[in-house]
């Protein structure tokens, strides 16, 4: 990909990491130091990162939503692989097939809108 700034090229480098289906995983080379990924497809892009031992980031290209172990315990022992292998649906929300979850995008905005939350003890 080439951008144009202030009458400069710059060439950003984005390694693909793999390809499943349509979906691609890759990273810019040059951008932000915190260690994560980006994932896309026609339907879109998000990226996970800073992966910790409560929970994870999800970054969808607009805003920045925290995954908590605690309120979704079927991650705390996901591989971090696994963790980064999801799919955005057209609407939005997170989808992670091998590990059979999937998050609506509004449950993450106003989670007091869903009082009813799978409980589960985690190990």
């Amino acid at each position: 990909m080439i951008e144009k700034k202030e009458n400069a090229l710059y060439i950003l480098t984005m390694p693909t990491v793999f390809r499943e289906g349509e979906f691609r995983f890759y990273f810019f080379s040059r951008e932000e130091t915190r260690k994560h990924i980006h994932v896309s497809s026609a339907n879109g892009e998000a990226k996970i990162q800073n992966i910790s031992p409560r929970g994870f980031w999800i970054f969808d290209g607009e805003k920045e939503y925290f995954v908590s172990f605690k309120d979704y315990p079927d991650f705390y022992t996901a591989t971090v692989q696994q963790i980064n292998d999801f799919t955005v649906d057209a609407f939005g929300n997170f989808h992670w097939e091998v590990l059979d979850i999937d998050i609506e995008k509004e449950s993450l905005e106003t989670p007091e809108n869903y009082p009813l939350v799978f409980k589960k003890e985690l190990p």
